[in-house]
């Protein structure tokens, strides 16, 4: 598994003031910002953990001390990846109404991704389309969230986990 602090540091020395050119589908190459906040606070992590009776998962905690939310792949008619701070967090959870095991976490174009604090091990981050109504997830993981981050970051911002429907079963 890859640590989220290593990931991220590859990201980093690929940046040239915050900005990297990247290739998107269909041709389409932008430039685009990442930017990351100064790590949590040891009281705001507290605070964030009373939100759920559930522990938190230590690589998100983790991810919280490297930093307290972060962008990544920004273009310059929006899009990108919008990773919570804590104040974050607390903001967006007043405003919707999840399953109470759910945390808000990010967002990217109105979907938002939540951590799901009462999943079996590596199925807790989730991506919701929010007209679902908290039904069901629209994507549920099964990879840790430093996987995921990682493969993110790969992809440049794609939604790689939609790239499966490509594929044909032949069987």
């Amino acid at each position: 598994m890859p640590s989220i602090e290593k990931t991220i540091n590859a990201l980093k020395e690929r940046l040239t003031d915050g900005k990297l050119l990247i290739q998107y589908e269909d041709g389409l190459v932008e430039e685009v910002t990442c930017t990351f906040n100064s790590p949590a606070l040891n009281k705001d992590i507290l605070r964030l953990s009373e939100l759920t009776t559930k522990k938190l998962p230590q690589e998100y905690l983790d991810l919280l001390n490297y930093s307290n939310g972060f962008r990544l792949f920004d273009g310059k008619y929006g899009g990108g990846y919008h990773f919570y701070s804590v104040d974050e967090i607390f903001d967006d959870y007043n405003l919707v109404t999840p399953p109470d095991y759910w945390i808000p976490i990010g967002a990217y174009c109105g979907d938002i991704f939540y951590l799901d604090t009462s999943a079996k091990k590596n199925m807790y981050l989730i991506f919701q389309d929010p007209t679902e109504l908290f039904t069901r997830a629209t994507y549920r993981f099964n990879i840790s969230l430093s996987d995921w981050l990682e493969k993110l970051i790969i992809a440049q911002g794609s939604h790689f986990w939609r790239w499966r429907d490509l594929l044909v079963d032949d069987g």
